[in-house]
């Protein structure tokens, strides 16, 4: 935009200026502004009261009539000249002057968002055909993060029992922790009986505890390609240095550096042997890709590209509206959810052929109270790696010790049987978004699956097994 000049008549200006305020006044308060265009003006390098408007690096000089009003402008709006926020030669602070070289005009670009502004100044060597000089600025958006109140579910880190030791110490704790649950219960056995809920409470926190305790929690820095035996020498290790530290003998201090530059030595050797293992993965992924596996393909890929998944921090609302408070997301998810989980009954029903329809005499269902091989049978098919559910114990640390595993459902499940119901959590499953292709602020461009406890996840599968086994 081009400003009235110095020398025009004060009804020019003020029609002006009351044009770019009434423009401003229609920009949403969320958007970024930025005032570019020859304002006439000088600015000068005062600041008395103006310290958020006038930088301490303005071109010397008295402030015009005109730069009074630009001033003013600018604090009225909660903007900042950026020209005076940089230490530049006064020659780079001005985009034109004078042909008596007494009028100098200043580079003014205004920012709301100061924090973002990186420079400013002119370019005099930029060939642009005119008297002006070209005028650059650098800009880096600093955005504000959505704080999000979401708290995240601790994961157990089950890669430690892939080492023997941490595998046996988790079998012992465990069994330990039961053989003690066992012994309360025997003790007060003169009571009435415990319901289905108190006795899922009490095997989910004995697992819970015993997985604390051995495994602990996973940490977000942890590098998929080292091997859980490197992170127990790292630990090994680390207790190493803390010993050092605290030792005040220095002949025991002597020795446990020995120790520790052995272990040290043996780190490194075993993270070499990490890298060359993860170099086989690509090795397999590209003899797969030649034998046309193109799931193994994948799933290489997406091991060794350990890339993130899409996120968003905001959403439409059914009428297109951006939403960005959490309140306002979780709430629009849940109606999203709702409708997409909860179709109406279909209206046309399909016709079977009566030499279709079984009867009861013909339907010969297993409906007994479930047996341990049934159990062992549903606790191996599941997949590793299967997430858990509300309780957080995944198929990992139920397969850590199958035969306790299989004890404890086995028992539970005669409970559940026997009383005819199930605990609160069963009935509950985690709802997991994954993106799908095309706009991410789109509810519709997701896809939401549900993560259930493992042990409902038995119990279906042993009920899926006696409904299917007669016809088969």
């Amino acid at each position: 935009m081009y400003a009235p000049t110095n020398d025009a008549k004060a009804e020019t200006k003020d029609v002006f200026y009351e044009q770019v305020q009434n423009v401003l006044d229609k920009i949403p308060k969320h958007d970024i502004v930025i005032l570019m265009g020859d304002w006439n003006v000088k600015v000068g390098d005062q600041q008395d009261g103006e310290e958020g408007v006038v930088g301490h690096h303005g071109l010397h000089g008295v402030r015009s009539e005109n730069g009074e009003r630009f001033v003013e402008l600018c604090a009225s709006n909660n903007m900042v000249i950026t020209t005076t926020l940089f230490p530049h030669k006064d020659i780079h602070k001005h985009t034109w002057v004078s042909p008596d070289t007494c009028t100098k005009n200043q580079i003014i670009v205004c920012g709301k968002f100061r924090r973002s502004v990186l420079d400013t100044r002119d370019f005099r060597g930029a060939n642009v055909n005119s008297d002006h000089h070209l005028v650059i600025t650098k800009i880096k958006l600093r955005l504000c993060r959505v704080e999000r109140n979401m708290t995240r579910l601790k994961k157990y880190n089950t890669a430690k029992l892939k080492l023997c030791e941490v595998a046996h110490s988790f079998k012992i704790k465990l069994q330990n922790r039961f053989s003690c649950l066992t012994g309360d219960e025997v003790n007060n056995s003169d009571d009435h009986v415990q319901d289905v809920e108190n006795d899922w409470k009490k095997i989910m926190q004995t697992y819970q505890k015993t997985a604390k305790k051995v495994l602990g929690f996973q940490s977000r820095s942890n590098k998929q390609w080292i091997s859980a035996e490197s992170w127990k020498k790292m630990d090994d290790g680390r207790e190493l240095k803390r010993k050092i530290d605290s030792t005040r003998s220095e002949r025991v201090r002597e020795q446990l550096r020995n120790v520790y530059s052995t272990k040290n030595k043996e780190v490194k050797k075993q993270l070499k042997k990490d890298k060359n293992d993860w170099a086989e993965v690509a090795k397999e992924a590209q003899k797969a890709a030649e034998q046309g596996h193109l799931k193994a393909v994948y799933d290489a890929t997406r091991k060794l590209s350990a890339k993130k998944g899409k996120t968003t921090d905001m959403i439409k609302s059914k009428e297109g509206v951006l939403l960005t408070k959490q309140d306002e997301i979780q709430k629009r998810w849940k109606e999203h959810f709702l409708e997409v989980l909860n179709h109406p009954a279909p209206e046309d029903t399909g016709e079977f052929d009566n030499k279709d329809v079984i009867s009861e005499s013909e339907a010969n269902i297993d409906i007994d109270v479930p047996t341990k091989a049934e159990i062992y049978a549903a606790l191996r098919e599941i997949k590793n790696g299967t997430a858990g559910g509300v309780d957080r114990l995944t198929v990992e640390i139920l397969k850590a010790d199958l035969e306790t595993s299989v004890d404890v459902l086995h028992y539970y499940l005669h409970k559940v049987r026997e009383q005819e119901q199930i605990p609160e959590d069963w009935h509950w499953g985690l709802i997991v978004k994954l993106p799908k292709k095309g706009d991410l602020t789109k509810c519709s461009n997701w896809r939401g699956i549900t993560l259930m406890v493992v042990a409902a996840k038995v119990l279906g599968r042993i009920i899926i097994t006696q409904i299917w086994d007669p016809w088969n």
